[in-house]
């Protein structure tokens, strides 16, 4: 499944609030992906997000995850751009939309590292799932925007 802007935007107001609450300061938001007008359109107000200029250079943009992120957000996650950049950024927070991917017919425990964050949109409200033990989760409610 594409990345949905909601549930996109959403997610980077998210993590920037995360950001705020620890005192990070300077942060710069990478939007990686094959349809830059789309991104250009979702983040044309915002002034900490920088879009990738070039969508065909995958290999550039995997090794700019891998080496500068410190989070990474998975919006459309059934991704294997995004899974490698994610797995190869070791010390990045990733977080995951866990909408966009069909966990009727495969566990996330098959696909997504044991450490990722789940992330759930229901309205304006994201629900960061953690993991308390294989399978069981306990939700922390966020209001953004």
């Amino acid at each position: 499944m594409a990345s949905r802007k909601h549930s996109t935007y959403n997610s980077v107001c998210f993590v920037r609030r995360k950001n705020a609450a620890k005192n990070e300061k300077n942060i710069l938001f990478l939007v990686l992906g094959d349809d830059r007008s789309w991104a250009e359109d979702l983040f044309r107000l915002d002034h900490d997000v920088f879009i990738s200029p070039e969508p065909k250079r995958a290999a550039v943009d995997l090794a700019l995850m891998a080496k500068y992120c410190d989070d990474i957000i998975l919006t459309a996650s059934a991704s294997t751009f995004g899974f490698w950049g994610a797995y190869l950024a070791k010390k990045a927070t990733v977080y995951y939309n866990a909408e966009s991917y069909d966990f009727r017919t495969k566990h996330d425990a098959d696909v997504f590292l044991p450490h990722w964050i789940p992330l759930n949109l229901s309205g304006n409200t994201l629900d960061e799932n953690t993991k308390k033990t294989a399978g069981h989760y306990y939700t922390k409610l966020v209001e953004v925007v």
